[in-house]
Parts: C-alpha cells; sequence; structure tokens
C-alpha cells in the first residue's frame, strides 16, 4: 500500500485508487486539486478534501483536529504548555494530585 500522508500528490483526471495512505495532519486539507472524476475504492484520506465530483465507494474522509499535546512527535500548530488550556479540554479536565493542578485530560476532536 503506497504512503503518501502529508506528501504533496497529483493524480491524472479519471484516476480510480484502490489503497494507499493519503492522509494529512491538519483538518480539511485540499488533496488532488484540480482533478476531475477520481474513484476511491479504499485507502486513508482522514483530513483530506478530495474534488467535489469524487466518487466514493466507501465511507468519506474523518476530520480529526489532533491535540498537540497528545501528540508531541507530530508537527502540529503549538498549543500552549502542559498547564495551559487548549480547545482539547476544557475546566472540568483538570488532573489535580494532593490540591496541585498538574495537567488536563486532552482529547483529539472529531469534526466529522
Amino acid at each position: 500500500m503506497p504512503n503518501f500522508h502529508n506528501k504533496e500528490v497529483s493524480v491524472p483526471d479519471d484516476t480510480v485508487i484502490e489503497s494507499g495512505n493519503y492522509s494529512r495532519l491538519l483538518p480539511n486539507t485540499p488533496i488532488f486539486k484540480g482533478a476531475k472524476g477520481i474513484v476511491i475504492n479504499g485507502g486513508n484520506f482522514t483530513n483530506c478534501i478530495l474534488p467535489p465530483d469524487t466518487v466514493f465507494n466507501r465511507k468519506r474522509p474523518m476530520q480529526i483536529d489532533y491535540c498537540k499535546h497528545r501528540h508531541p512527535n507530530l508537527d502540529l500548530p503549538d498549543e500552549g504548555g502542559v498547564l495551559d488550556i487548549c480547545k482539547h479540554t476544557n475546566d472540568k479536565n483538570k488532573i489535580v494530585v494532593d490540591g496541585e493542578l498538574i495537567g488536563y485530560v486532552r482529547e483529539d476532536i472529531i469534526l466529522g
């Protein structure tokens, strides 16, 4: 299975894709810009936006907003320090030990 994760990929019109990893780190990232008549039979297209006439013979790609705190090894936008609240947590998700705030429970956000 080819791995094109976070790589710029172009395909000719009327391409049929059977497999491969085309996922992106950031949600709603356009891929295959300008291509027409693409047919998707398989593969990972997480966080991808494909041309509007793309035919999906499988489920549409999920959009996931990954948290930098949970995935420090990924090249994601900075979200502050360990004790900072980011959009992936709220005040209810505090981790407190012996009365001292030591961090937050953080979750990736499924956008759709």
